[in-house]
């Protein structure tokens, strides 16, 4: 089912926005059909992408190579990114941009070819998914996926606020194995192994001369314990923000989920008044009808009461003349 489910999903949001909801119910219904409820249900389940998804997701169908080197050039950015320091740092953010703003112009290109050039909200919406592709693994496995059923905001967001904007996930790619990067992992093994030696060496030598480095230098040993404590509180309100970031990410969840539903409802209930105009339309066309009838009807009537009082009065004329003759 998981397989059919993602066929499906494949096809649905390669289709434009208006031809969704119609496109999704007829699915559904091939699969009650079949006999499949539990898959007609799932089917039916789909939420219609925004404006922003199904252009992103035009993206990663018509430029797979492109969001590839997105996702990958992400990868290695955050992994430089961890011995950087100051002035690196400044430099690989504006790396980041850089790419963020190429790419969001090729979106922006890929939509004219389409027909349907960007507002400024859906040029928003996809510049900050693709921030977020490059900045979390997540995010930019859900843009590989090509179904986006809404765009992405990176505030820390967690694995489960992604997936809820994906609405059926692929399995998340594996790097492939090379030797530089088996030579980097078995260099940091070793490291690793030798730190580990050397640091128990330093603290047996540390161990054997600390009463006499606390008698000769209290001050700096003081200095070290409020450091200490400094960096425990820094710890203690990293974590707190870190809780407070995927709460509200989580809520974020909630309310993009809120946003589709409605959205879908606005969908069905504008088809609906749309198909009412229209036998409103309609049924104006027949009043207008039935009242020139109704008009002719009318005229026709006032000239059979004039024939028929002409026809009494012949009567009683021909009657009269009648009895005079005798």
């Amino acid at each position: 089912m998981a397989d059919d489910l993602a066929e499906v999903a494949d096809e649905l949001y390669g289709l434009a926005p208006e031809d969704f909801v119609a496109a999704r119910e007829a699915r559904a219904k091939q699969a009650r059909a079949d006999g499949d409820r539990d898959l007609a249900g799932q089917v039916h389940e789909l939420p219609r992408p925004t404006v922003a998804a199904w252009l992103l997701n035009q993206l990663a169908r018509q430029r797979p190579e492109a969001v590839e080197q997105l996702v990958g050039l992400g990868d290695e950015l955050r992994d430089a990114q961890q011995s950087l320091h100051g002035d690196q740092m400044r430099a690989l953010n504006q790396q980041r941009q850089q790419v963020v703003r190429a790419f969001s112009r090729q979106a922006a290109e890929l939509a004219d070819e389409l027909g349907r050039p960007m507002s400024d909200a859906v040029a928003q919406q996809v510049d900050e998914t693709l921030r977020a592709a490059v900045a979390d693994a997540d995010a930019g496995q859900a843009l590989l996926s090509g179904r986006l059923t809404t765009a992405l905001s990176y505030v820390g967001m967690g694995e489960g606020s992604v997936t809820a904007a994906v609405a059926v996930p692929k399995a998340r790619r594996s790097p492939p194995t090379t030797d530089k990067q088996t030579g980097k992992q078995t260099g940091k093994q070793t490291g690793k192994q030798t730190g580990k030696h050397a640091g128990k060496h330093a603290g047996k030598h540390a161990g054997k001369h600390a009463g006499k480095s606390a008698q000769e230098h209290p001050a700096e040993d003081e200095v070290g314990a409020a450091r200490d404590r400094k960096r425990a509180a820094a710890q203690d309100a990293l974590a707190q923000a870190q809780r407070a970031a995927t709460a509200a990410t989580e809520t974020l969840a909630e309310r993009a989920r809120a946003v589709h539903d409605l959205t879908e409802r606005q969908d069905g209930l504008s088809e609906r008044l749309e198909a009412l105009r229209e036998e409103l339309e309609e049924v104006e066309v027949e009043a207008a009808d039935v009242d020139d009838q109704q008009q002719e009807a009318k005229d026709a009537h006032e000239t059979a009461v004039v024939a028929a009082e002409r026809a009494v009065e012949a009567l009683e004329q021909a009657r009269a003349e009648v009895d005079e003759l005798g």
